[in-house]
C-alpha cells in the first residue's frame, strides 16, 4: 500500500481525534473511513482499542496509537476487498475452512456477546485492587469436603490440637502432606475470591471459622502480614491490574452463564453409557498408564460404530453421542495447551 498522503493523514488524525473527543463515550455511528464503500466506524476502532489497551503518557501518544489501529483497519479492508475480487471466497479451500471452524466462530461470537460485552472494569475497582496490594499474606489452611468434618476439626483446634497436625491428617489438599497446610506468601488476586476476602480481613495468629468456597470447606490460620515490596507504582501496575480484574470478571460471568444454560436446558447423563465407557477404558490401557490419562482420553479407533453412537447425554431438543463428544473433547484439550 502506498504511503498515505499528508492530506489523508491530517483527515484521519482529525477523524480519530473527533472519535476520541466525542467519546470516549463515543458516537458509534461516526464514520472514520470509507474504503471502497465499506465503512469503518468509530465503534470498530474503539472495540480494538479497548481489547488492546495501553498506558499512555499524553493525548498525542494515545492519538498516535488510535491512528495506527485505524490504518490497520483500512489495510485489512483493502485486502479483504482484493480477495473478493479474486473470488477467493468461492474456493473449495475457503469453504472447507469456514465449515470446519463454524462452531468455533459461533462460540466466539456468543462469548463476545454474553461475556465480554457484559463485563467491564471501573477505575474504582482498579484503585481498590491496587490498595489491597500493599501487603502480602502468609496463611495455612485445612481443606475438607463437607461442613460436618470442618466443624469436628474446628472443635479439635479449640480443644488444643495442633493446626499443622490436623492439616496433615485431614486436609484433602494434596500438598498438605508436605507443607502441613502452609500456603506461603500471596497477594490480593492470587487466590479464590471468597478465600482471599476471608483471609485479608484476619489478623496474624487468628484462626477462622469454617467457610465454604467452590473447592470445599476451609479453616484458615493467618500466619503473617508483611509489606509487599514488589508492588510498583499505580501507573506501572495499571494495565496488569486491569487485565487481572477483567479476567476474573469474565470467568465469573462465564460460570454464571453456564449455570443459566444448565438451568434452562437440564442435561441427563446416561449412567449406563458412562459405566460402559469406564469399563472399556480400563480394558484398553494398563493401570500404570491409566492413572496418567484424562478420563475422557479414548482412541476413537478402538471403539466400533455402535459404541460411538451410544447416547452419552440428552437434553430438551438435543443429545450427544459418544463419538462426537470424544472428538470435541480432543479439540478442547488441544486448544487449552
Amino acid at each position: 500500500m502506498k504511503k498515505l498522503s499528508a492530506y489523508l493523514i491530517v483527515f484521519l488524525t482529525l477523524a480519530v481525534a473527533a472519535s476520541f473527543l466525542t467519546g470516549c463515550g463515543g458516537d458509534e455511528d461516526l464514520v472514520l473511513a470509507d474504503v471502497g464503500g465499506d465503512k469503518i466506524y468509530a465503534q470498530d476502532l474503539d472495540d480494538i482499542f479497548e481489547r488492546n489497551r495501553e498506558t499512555f503518557l499524553s493525548f498525542d501518544e494515545e492519538l498516535e496509537w488510535r491512528n495506527t489501529i485505524l490504518d490497520s483497519l483500512i489495510i485489512q479492508q483493502l485486502l479483504v476487498q482484493e480477495a473478493y475480487k479474486k473470488n477467493i471466497d468461492e474456493s473449495e479451500e475457503v469453504n472447507r475452512i469456514v465449515l470446519g471452524n463454524r462452531d468455533q466462530f459461533l462460540l466466539d461470537i456468543l462469548y463476545m456477546r454474553q461475556v465480554i460485552d457484559k463485563t467491564n472494569v471501573t477505575e474504582e475497582e482498579i484503585k481498590d485492587f491496587y490498595a489491597k496490594l500493599e501487603y502480602k499474606i502468609q496463611a495455612s489452611h485445612i481443606l475438607v469436603r463437607d461442613e460436618d468434618t470442618a466443624g469436628a476439626i474446628m472443635d479439635s483446634i479449640q480443644a488444643g490440637s495442633s493446626f499443622e497436625n490436623l492439616a496433615i491428617k485431614y486436609s484433602v489438599d494434596p500438598s498438605a502432606q508436605q507443607n502441613r497446610g502452609d500456603l506461603g506468601f500471596f497477594v490480593w488476586g492470587q487466590m479464590d475470591q471468597v478465600f482471599q476476602e476471608q483471609v485479608f480481613k484476619m489478623n496474624p495468629g487468628e484462626i477462622s471459622a469454617p467457610f465454604e468456597t467452590k473447592y470445599g470447606w476451609h479453616i484458615v490460620k493467618m500466619v503473617d502480614r508483611s509489606p509487599n515490596e514488589l508492588r510498583g507504582t499505580y501507573e506501572k501496575m495499571y494495565d496488569q491490574i486491569r487485565s487481572t480484574i477483567e479476567g476474573q470478571k469474565r470467568n465469573a460471568r462465564l460460570e454464571e452463564y453456564r449455570n443459566e444454560l444448565m438451568a434452562k436446558y437440564p442435561i441427563t447423563i446416561d449412567s449406563i453409557t458412562c459405566q460402559y465407557l469406564m469399563h472399556k477404558r480400563e480394558s484398553l490401557y494398563p493401570p500404570s498408564l491409566l492413572e496418567t490419562l484424562p478420563k475422557n482420553d479414548f482412541d476413537l479407533n478402538q471403539l466400533d460404530r455402535d459404541e460411538k453412537e451410544l447416547i452419552l447425554a440428552s437434553w430438551d431438543g438435543g443429545q450427544l453421542a459418544v463419538g462426537p463428544y470424544l472428538v470435541k473433547a480432543k479439540k478442547f484439550r488441544a486448544a487449552m495447551k
